[in-house]
């Protein structure tokens, strides 16, 4: 549940990030709904065992918070589905975990770009102090959050990395 609550507020200040590239921050942040979606998942940490090395253990712990985390997606799908023709969380490697989010409509890339290059330093503090430890607790090593702006022609705009 915890997890739920750390992609939640996660998700929601991604959004919010690509909402100002929209020109329409102020009303897209006050829109934003921190309320986590219930889930199935226990909550429990997965530990690394003497057997393993700790690279597909830390993998193993990012694959079951990703899959956990993307029970609540679809609700916010369709919140921001005049902006967003998708939103997908996804693991990457061992340590990553990826946020993508795909445009309705083109975008100008420059625009868009320097939109969500002003907003990226509003979501760096939930990052460090919430994603990153959420991830750490869960027992992935070294943890990673990207963040992947698509054009609706599937061009990259900007990717975010952190930390």
């Amino acid at each position: 549940m915890k997890r739920n609550v750390f992609c939640a507020v996660l998700l929601m200040v991604a959004l919010a990030i690509a909402a100002f590239s929209l020109g329409g921050c102020a009303q897209k942040l006050t829109d934003l709904s921190l309320s986590p979606k219930s889930s199935s998942g226990t909550g429990s940490s997965t530990s690394s065992s003497s057997s393993g090395s700790l690279d597909s253990a830390s993998e193993k712990a990012l694959k079951k918070w990703v899959a956990d985390a993307q029970s609540g997606l679809p609700a916010e799908e369709q919140k921001y589905k005049s902006t967003y023709s998708s939103v997908t969380l996804t693991s990457e490697g061992d340590n990553t975990v990826v946020y993508t989010f795909t445009y309705v409509n083109q975008m100008d890339e420059a625009t868009t770009k320097s939109g969500i290059d002003a907003a990226k330093s509003s979501i760096e503090p939930t990052v460090k102090n919430t994603l990153i430890p959420s991830l750490k607790s869960f027992g992935v090593k070294n943890p990673v959050a990207k963040y992947v702006y698509l054009n609706a022609d599937g061009s990259v705009i900007d990717t975010l990395t952190y930390p």
